[in-house]
């Protein structure tokens, strides 16, 4: 199918689809110039409604990361994990709760918890400036970013949503722990 573009070009389905989708393909990575625009008059109503209890659930995400910490923090110079932080100014919404760990222990505990039923994911594989759509651009050709580049290689994100359990965050916290240490002693709950 052949629609038109944003110039009034003619464009795929899959182009236009990426172009409402910051650019992306399958893989999350940016191989056009996109945006995020997918709100309309109708969902943007039902979103003025959401709204009304936006700080309970900021306080709610903020109450399952404050599990993660209680239960990671302790061992996580031990386990090489490195866990998000907050400045006495500011407060941590938790959209996600994205941990760091070694770069190639990555991939093996996105396969394990694939395996075992843990939900870890990857949002940002890669930095901004190495999406193809930016790295194939005069200005970004050879653009050396090394802590973006870093991290896009070492983030980790774990589950988190309002309708996770205490005992699904000990379960998340000990897989990290079973896989990151190669020990089976469990991580305990401490109520919050």
């Amino acid at each position: 199918m052949l629609v038109v573009g944003p110039n009034g070009g003619p464009t795929t389905r899959e182009s236009a689809r990426r172009l409402r989708f910051y650019g992306w393909d399958h893989n999350r990575e940016a191989v056009q110039f996109g945006v995020n625009s997918r709100l309309d008059e109708i969902q943007a109503w039902i979103l003025r409604g959401k709204l009304a209890d936006l700080p309970q659930k900021i306080e709610a995400r903020r109450k399952i990361a404050l599990q993660y910490d209680q239960l990671l923090r302790p061992k996580a110079k031990q386990l090489g994990i490195g866990l998000p932080q907050e400045q006495p100014n500011w407060q941590h919404s938790y959209h996600l709760y994205v941990i760091t760990v070694d770069a190639k222990q990555r991939n093996e505990l996105l396969q394990k918890g694939l395996a075992d039923g843990i939900p870890y994911s990857v949002h940002y594989s890669l930095a901004c400036h190495q999406h193809p759509h930016l790295a194939n651009q005069a200005e970004f050709s050879g653009l050396h970013l090394p802590n973006s580049e870093r991290m896009s290689k070492t983030v980790l994100t774990l589950p988190l949503n309002p309708y996770l359990t205490e005992d699904d965050i000990v379960e998340v916290c000990h897989h990290l722990q079973t896989h990151l240490s190669g020990s089976e002693h469990s991580i305990t709950s401490q109520r919050v």
